[in-house]
């Protein structure tokens, strides 16, 4: 494990490293969660009821099976903007078949559900867009996250719409119970007491909640992102003037103990690269960075610089970076090209910000890329 003083050091050289497309000498190996989701296809049948078991990955291997615990569609129709949606089925099906294993899904009404489906060896992940927590991590283990959302506050459209946390004072808000949006809202009370909370029952989906608001049931309900982009075009008589949390992680949901099955996902969500933005190329300097709260770190995997050990992300070049990107308040993302020879290439396409891959300065790699002052000579 790389010394925490010598990254605390090296941490503040980076300070002026954007001002080009950026290569960091003897560096590390990365990879980002960029989310590259595949197209909807027809959904997978739930299974028959299966026996209860629990075990690590070489016990679902001798059942032959990854029985994968997913909620009903979020959605009653399959929207124009799909993806988002699907997301769940989608790494669901992947996963088994990374795996080898046969799918087999199970479907779950509420999180309570779900979380004892899981301890009670009726599932063995869940995957349902799920916020990762503290009080959810005291429960069970988590993936690395494959998505960042923000929480938006939906509300009738109007002339005088909240824009200030100050403004939910007397409001009505509707979520339910069991989600993080209620934790959100929890946390938001303690700055403005006279907020009220409607606890909304379990089954409703994003769209009942919608339908709470014009009803008069509550004022506003709260959404993450994804889902809301995926349906907003239905919605013209709704708004969304106020986030109400940012960067939120969507992580996979295991057994505490099943880590050898964690690692493996991990492993196989970071090699995919999945994150909200994975189209895009960006090659502006650090505001840009900091006004899109990331840092994408382009390496390549090795025991130096990135890796996984026990479903962690380690290496120095990985913590540095890390440092860094803490100090700024910025996502870092990991990005790992699929051979060392694109890694100025996807730096200058701008697919990431910064590269640490174990790399010396040359004159020809100078022609190409702007150096930190080196770190480790």
């Amino acid at each position: 494990m790389p010394n925490a003083a010598k990254i605390m050091q090296c941490a503040p050289r980076l300070e002026g490293v954007f001002r080009r497309r950026t290569l960091l000498p003897l560096g590390f190996i990365s990879l980002t969660t960029l989310a590259q989701c595949s197209q909807p296809e027809p959904p997978v049948p739930a299974a028959a009821p299966l026996s209860k078991y629990t075990g690590d990955l070489p016990v679902l291997q001798s059942h032959g099976a990854l029985r994968v615990i997913v909620p009903p569609e979020p959605l009653s129709h399959i929207p124009k903007q799909a993806e988002p949606v699907t997301i769940d089925y989608d790494l669901a099906r992947d996963l088994a078949a990374e795996l080898n294993l046969e799918l087999r899904l199970v479907k779950a009404e509420n999180y309570a559900q779900m979380v004892q489906m899981l301890l009670e060896g009726e599932g063995d992940i869940v995957a349902a867009s799920l916020t990762i927590t503290p009080a959810r991590q005291e429960q069970a283990a988590f993936s690395v996250p494959y998505l960042y959302v923000d929480e938006y506050l939906i509300t009738a459209a109007s002339d005088s719409l909240p824009t200030a946390i100050e403004d939910l004072a007397g409001m009505k808000v509707g979520v339910r119970g069991s989600s993080s949006h209620y934790q959100t809202l929890l946390d938001i009370q303690q700055q403005v007491p006279s907020l009220r909370i409607h606890a909304a029952p379990e089954k409703l989906g994003l769209e009942h909640l919608i339908e709470g608001i014009v009803r008069g049931e509550y004022q506003a309900t709260i959404a993450d992102e994804h889902l809301w982009q995926a349906v907003a075009s239905y919605y013209d008589s709704m708004a969304t003037p106020l986030v109400v949390a940012k960067n939120r992680p969507i992580a996979l949901m295991m057994r505490p103990d099943d880590v050898q099955l964690k690692t493996k996902v991990d492993e196989y969500l970071l090699a995919q690269q999945f994150t909200r933005q994975s189209q895009q190329a960006f090659t502006d300097d650090l505001p840009g960075l900091k006004k899109r709260r990331r840092l994408r770190m382009i390496t390549r995997n090795n025991a130096l610089t990135y890796f996984i050990h026990r479903g962690q992300q380690v290496g120095f070049e990985y913590e540095l970076i890390k440092e860094f990107a803490d100090r700024h308040d910025l996502r870092l993302d990991i990005v790992i090209p699929a051979s060392h020879a694109d890694l100025l290439t996807y730096l200058n396409e701008g697919k990431g910000d910064v590269v640490a891959v174990a790399m010396t300065i040359t004159e020809q790699r100078q022609a190409q890329a702007a150096f930190t002052a080196p770190y480790n000579e």
